[in-house]
């Protein structure tokens, strides 16, 4: 294991140990939008700009962000792995159960960018916390079928 990879499962844990869940979870969705790519949240903007309604954007977003996927009339973010390049050559019980709000942030970065609203952005499993994937719920606050103008 890296110095970098140590160091950021200290600062996580030593998080986790010493604050409230509130405040490690702002913390750590703030690492993730720093963490989050603008090139990829500029192409996610002109698919939303060239969208007619919210699931013409969603399905637009396969070209650029495959695991953005309609689940029945829900948007999800599905991860097979843990995608961090941080997390990669951890084994799962030793990553603090804060760190995957890191993976919220960058969702929220993501679709916040691509549509210049906030999202909200709910976990439903992680590989980290022992699911088979991951996969976060997405809302938009709108319906798939609503047009975007």
């Amino acid at each position: 294991m890296s110095d970098p990879v140590r160091w950021i499962l200290q600062a996580a844990a030593s998080l986790s140990d010493s604050a409230d869940e509130p405040t490690c979870r702002h913390v750590l969705e703030a690492c993730g939008r720093a963490c989050f790519p603008a090139a990829l949240g500029e192409k996610a903007r002109r698919i939303w700009e060239s969208s007619a309604t919210t699931r013409d954007f969603v399905l637009g977003l396969r070209d650029v962000f495959p695991p953005v996927v309609l689940f029945g009339e829900e948007i999800h973010v599905v991860y097979p792995k843990c995608y961090c390049e941080f997390m990669r050559a951890v084994p799962p019980s030793e990553v603090p159960w804060t760190y995957c709000q890191c993976s919220i942030g960058w969702v929220k970065e993501f679709f916040a960018l691509a549509t210049g609203q906030s999202a909200v952005v709910d976990v439903i499993s992680t590989v980290l916390r022992g699911g088979a994937e991951c996969r976060l719920r997405v809302d938009l606050g709108r319906r798939l079928d609503q047009p975007l103008r």
